[in-house]
């Protein structure tokens, strides 16, 4: 397993961050609820350097008009974004694992990274059960880890604020 990296930096630096995070490797970004924002941020620099990215958005954390400023922000064009971009809403345990699973079966090009915004959320629902849900976020790790091991570069943007125990036993792994 790889080890974990930690970067701060401020927005004219963020390009250069991006440029050192080993694409190879699962990405996390954590925080409180301004890494949303943060990821927003990485997406418009990452198409900007020439990536097509894609979007799983599990808990309406994608916000286009954020997503429009901070291409502006970087002078990018917005169209272009729009052509080479996409998101994916998946809003339950099953919706994000098989998404999730179709990109490990899916053709891909050198140039796609997937960004999953907030997979954790919905494996705490009231509507998912404790044991099912502790099983399927361990089956999702176990998914981004094969993601990992395929080289596929995947960023997955998750709060460190639910006090849920299954999230306190598995985030620590998905971190790792």
């Amino acid at each position: 397993m790889k080890g974990v990296s930690v970067y701060r930096a401020d927005r004219l630096a963020l390009g250069k961050v991006i440029r050192t995070w080993d694409m190879s490797s699962l990405g996390v970004l954590t925080g409180n609820a301004e890494i949303y924002r943060l990821a927003h941020s990485w997406i418009a620099n990452l198409i900007g350097m020439g990536y097509r990215v894609h979007v799983i958005d599990c808990a309406i954390r994608f916000n286009v008009y954020r997503m429009m400023e901070e291409v502006s922000l970087l002078g990018g064009n917005v169209q272009a974004f729009l052509d080479v971009g996409s998101v994916q809403r998946a809003f339950t345990p099953y919706q994000i694992l098989d998404v999730c699973l179709g990109i490990l079966n899916r053709r891909k090009s050198a140039s796609d990274i997937y960004f999953v915004l907030a997979p954790s959320k919905q494996f705490f629902d009231g509507d998912v059960k404790t044991q099912e849900g502790f099983f399927l976020l361990e089956k999702l790790i176990f998914v981004f880890e094969a993601m990992q091991n395929r080289g596929i570069p995947i960023v997955a943007v998750e709060s460190r604020k639910y006090k849920h125990k299954t999230f306190q036993f598995l985030f620590p792994r998905l971190v790792a």
